[in-house]
């Protein structure tokens, strides 16, 4: 019974990943947070800048819901959370 709890927090952290991407992508599109196209670039079409604070803050909000934070290191989410500010 307790071997399904393992998967708990990629569950949380997938469903919570999806909730804010359908959520953030219109936001990104309102407030121009979006790539264009360019001579440079490979993509064809606009693309929402918004995907990996999206990902950072569903895996942060997984990690803080299933106790994982607390169990491990807590620097690692620091760091990380340096680097998706440094991204921007």
């Amino acid at each position: 019974m307790l071997a399904y709890l393992q998967f708990v927090p990629l569950f949380t952290a997938f469903f919570v990943a999806l909730i804010l991407l359908v959520v953030m992508t219109p936001l990104a599109h309102q407030f121009g947070l979006v790539d264009q196209p360019s001579a440079r670039k490979r993509h064809a079409g606009i693309v929402p800048l918004t995907g990996g604070v999206a990902i950072f803050m569903a895996v942060l909000v997984a990690s803080v819901a299933t106790d994982v934070w607390m169990k491990n290191n807590p620097l690692f989410f620091t760091a990380s959370a340096f680097v998706v500010l440094l991204g921007m």
